[in-house]
């Protein structure tokens, strides 16, 4: 098999679909009630100069045409940058994520480097700052309904990242970070992993803060089935201030025994993969108040598959070792 990295150079980066204007859809137990809402709420993006930004607002002004052609040649190095970045790790990940058997589990430091690491993270705290983050939530087993259930997770917040003026105009590097990935990810992955086919057009997303006292989240995969296209997560952290006393830490459980498990620091510029629809994991809880330095800052993307038939069904020996009660 050709290595995955000579794919990366040569996969066009024109437009994305954000899927949604939160992940709710996603958790919907109907494949019917999915795809109305999934109709309803796309929101295409056409992403040309700039990722997300309006280009149709030339000027004859000398200077906002330097100012342009500044940024179209600082968006062109940060999307090199990118595509560099995955170049280093994607031959790692696609190993890993082929081992499915045990945990289909990849982790990577060093992803973007402290400096861009740094701008994403000041670009994020500036989202939370300007409102744009509501209470987060989560899925997990019912004991009652015997399926997924939607609840609200306790001093997390979050917020869908869907492009346009005014994201891009606080989150550029953020917004480009998802476009492209979107754009390169899944076409290598695909190549690498086929029959899996997975969409280079639409995906879902979450920009995450745990603000402590409590905050967690509870044992789930994140496709729980009913229609959910999402097969493959993406999580990039954020955190150059963690410490282990803050907590926090994902859990990454092994299929078929609960007590063996791997616990991931949210350590900045820290990368993590794994299949939606099969790895067990939960969020440790972040106990005491946090300073606004200290808050745990997580960026997740979830790539869609173009049909629900790559989405497999939990194992019913997995869901009885985890969710006994279900």
């Amino acid at each position: 098999m050709e290595n995955a990295a000579a794919f990366v150079g040569s996969v066009g980066i024109d437009g994305v679909s954000f899927i949604g204007r939160d992940e709710q859809y996603l958790l919907c137990n109907g494949s019917e009630s999915l795809n109305r809402h999934l109709r309803k709420s796309r929101v295409r993006v056409e992403m040309n100069r700039g990722f997300g930004r309006d280009s149709t607002s030339a000027s004859g002004s000398a200077n906002l045409k330097k100012d342009s052609r500044k940024e179209e040649h600082d968006s062109g190095l940060y999307r090199r940058h990118l595509s560099d970045a995955v170049t280093r790790v994607i031959d790692e990940m696609i190993d890993c994520l082929k081992d499915e058997g045990k945990s289909g589990l990849f982790v990577t430091d060093g992803f973007l480097g402290p400096t861009v690491c740094a701008q994403l993270r000041k670009e994020a705290e500036s989202l939370y700052e300007k409102n744009l983050f509501s209470r987060g939530k989560s899925s997990r087993h019912s004991s009652i309904t015997k399926q997924q259930e939607l609840y609200d997770k306790q001093n997390v917040l979050s917020m869908q990242v869907i492009g346009g003026e005014e994201q891009y105009d606080i989150a550029p590097k953020i917004v480009e970070y998802i476009v492209h990935l979107t754009r390169l990810l899944p076409t290598v992955i695909s190549q690498q992993l086929k029959p899996l086919s997975l969409s280079n057009r639409l995906q879902s997303n979450k920009l995450a803060v745990c603000l402590g006292e409590g905050s967690a989240y509870d044992r789930h995969i994140d496709n729980g089935g009913g229609g959910d296209l999402r097969k493959l997560t993406l999580i990039y952290y954020l955190n150059p201030m963690w410490k282990s006393k803050h907590g926090g830490v994902l859990r990454a459980y092994d299929k078929f025994d609960a007590s063996k498990y791997r616990d991931i620091e949210p350590i900045a510029d820290r990368l993590v993969a794994f299949w939606s629809d099969s790895l067990v994991h939960e969020v440790l809880p972040m106990e005491g108040e946090l300073s606004k330095e200290q808050r745990r800052y997580a960026l997740t993307i979830w790539f869609c598959t173009d049909s629900v038939t790559h989405i497999h069904d939990l194992d019913l020996k997995v869901k009885q070792i985890h969710f006994p009660n279900v």
